[in-house]
């Protein structure tokens, strides 16, 4: 029995140091091949990567489905060889649009996911997956030649700046709106049912620990000055930069509405791990570009009417109301933006909204000089943390007053419609004097910026609040100002003159009330 288990492990031995070889060889033969096909890349005319003969050739022999399998594999090849084998795949994805469908055509999103499924914490692995990553991001400008007609020279810039240390030239900064997507949308649905959007997740999250490790920064380390970090706290790591080019793939692969790819990533977003990964991640110790990002991504999520309902559910809600208490403004800013797409017709998000801390927050942007009149922030804020309060927003700072004046549209609506949603809601409003601020949104002259029907929105607020709860609003609007303030909401003279259905709403106030008559007569 001995020898025989001798002669076995010496046979295992022996296998495994063939593997090794094998191993050594495979990576050697494919990193020459990357070297080749990087050496013999063309220049277009407008300076953008063409194909070379020697990338057309390996494409058309099926090479590129062979490199894509070792990538696939589980056990059957080293980490060392796969890192050579996504070198190959990248420098495949340079080659051009006709290399790119080769690329999607072979399944190459499925291999990706795959590996960025796993962990990237040791060096290897990490170095695998910021290959991989570059891959991913340069499989998106298929998408962004279906979408526009041709690619923009800030995106050939970008396909020829991806390399392992170097930092891409920027994102196309589309429309977020309704776009002619053209057939763009076949990578980002390949994405999706490859599982790769849920993958891109975990790469950030790796990728944010690898970064902070290479920067030497992290939980265990005591929080410092920005003038007090070293160097390498100060500077970009290597995964930093791929960790933001990760964000920027999910950013576009959820932002065209009516994209059927982007509509897929989005549903691929809403699987429940997933959700949770990307709120965790938007609240954990991120830099605040992309923590922007990513809250912009859940604000895509949150406008579609098929991803709401998960976004809920994940408790994003509570999430966001959180953010508005950071001292970023894009945070901020962000946040609120998803929270308005969430909450907006739904009772029982604006329920969830409004016992999270929202009001203050939206006063201070709708109605900032009743916000500063009632001095009352910072008491009434102190039992949600800091900031909780949103003195914060009324603070100043290079472009705070533009960020108020874009911010105060969607506020304006949504501090209007919480007062509708339920009887909870409102004591949150009352507890905040939302009173003052509807009154102040009624008074003032719209702003070009100004949604129609604001006026409108916040005597309707006031309205349907003094139909269910009057012992609770009556006695406020008969006080002199807010009588002042009817006067000018009536006024003749106002320009632009005053909507004949505010006027009836106005007067439907005044008839469930014989006091308030009386004030407003002797007023």
């Amino acid at each position: 029995h001995r020898e025989h288990r001798e002669h076995r492990e010496h046979r295992e031995h022996e296998h495994a140091n063939a593997k090794d070889g094998n191993d050594a060889n495979t990576a050697a033969t494919l990193n020459a091949a990357a070297a080749t096909l990087a050496a013999t890349r063309r220049k277009r005319a407008d300076g953008g990567d063409a194909p070379g003969e020697t990338l057309a050739a390996f494409v058309t022999f099926g090479a590129a489905s062979s490199t894509l399998s070792l990538l696939r594999s589980d056990d059957d090849a080293s980490v060392g060889v796969k890192i050579a084998a996504a070198k190959v795949v990248r420098e495949l994805s340079r080659g051009g649009v006709v290399a790119l469908r080769c690329l999607a055509s072979c399944d190459a999103p499925r291999a990706l996911a795959g590996v960025l499924a796993q962990s990237a914490m040791s060096p290897s692995r990490r170095e695998l997956a910021r290959v991989c990553v570059d891959v991913a991001r340069s499989l998106t400008t298929l998408h962004t030649r279906a979408v526009t007609g041709s690619i923009p020279p800030s995106e050939a810039s970008r396909m020829a700046s991806v390399s392992p240390s170097g930092i891409s030239s920027g994102d196309v900064d589309f429309e977020e709106e309704d776009g002619d997507a053209r057939g763009g949308g076949v990578i980002f649905d390949a994405f999706a049912r490859a599982g790769l959007i849920p993958a891109l997740v975990n790469a950030i999250r790796d990728l944010n620990a690898a970064a902070n490790e290479e920067r030497g920064v992290g939980p265990g380390r005591k929080t410092t000055s920005e003038s007090e970090k070293s160097a390498s706290e100060k500077s970009e790591s290597p995964s930093s930069v791929y960790r933001e080019r990760v964000a920027d793939i999910l950013l576009d692969a959820t932002r065209w509405r009516n994209d059927r790819g982007c509509a897929a990533s989005r549903l691929a977003l809403c699987e429940l791990q997933a959700m949770h990964g990307l709120l965790a991640l938007a609240g954990s110790p991120l830099p605040k570009s992309t923590s922007a990002k990513l809250l912009r991504v859940v604000g895509h999520l949150a406008r579609d009417d098929y991803c709401k309902d998960a976004v809920q559910r994940a408790g994003a809600v509570p999430k966001l109301v959180r953010f508005l208490q950071w001292e970023d403004p894009t945070t901020r800013e962000e946040a609120l933006r998803a929270l308005h797409n969430l909450c907006r017709g739904d009772a029982s998000a604006l329920e969830q909204a409004a016992v999270a801390g929202v009001t203050p927050h939206l006063i201070a942007v709708a109605a900032p000089d009743v916000f500063n009149k009632l001095g009352l922030a910072d008491e009434l804020g102190a039992a949600t943390g800091t900031n909780g309060g949103g003195t914060h927003w009324t603070r100043g700072g290079p472009g705070a007053e533009a960020q108020m004046e874009r911010l105060a549209p969607l506020a304006a609506p949504f501090l209007c419609n919480l007062a509708s949603s339920s009887r909870r809601t409102r004591g949150e409003l009352a507890r905040h004097d939302a009173l003052d601020a509807y009154l102040s949104i009624a008074r003032n002259k719209p702003s070009a910026s100004s949604p129609p029907g604001l006026q409108l929105a916040a005597v309707r607020a006031v309205a349907g609040w003094m139909r269910d709860e009057p012992w609770k609003v009556e006695a406020r609007l008969a006080e002199p100002d807010a009588i002042a303030a009817w006067a000018s909401a009536v006024d003749p003279r106002r320009r632009p003159p005053i909507d004949p259905e505010v006027l009836d709403t106005l007067r439907e106030i005044a008839r469930e009330s014989p006091r308030l008559c009386a004030a407003l007569a002797s007023g």
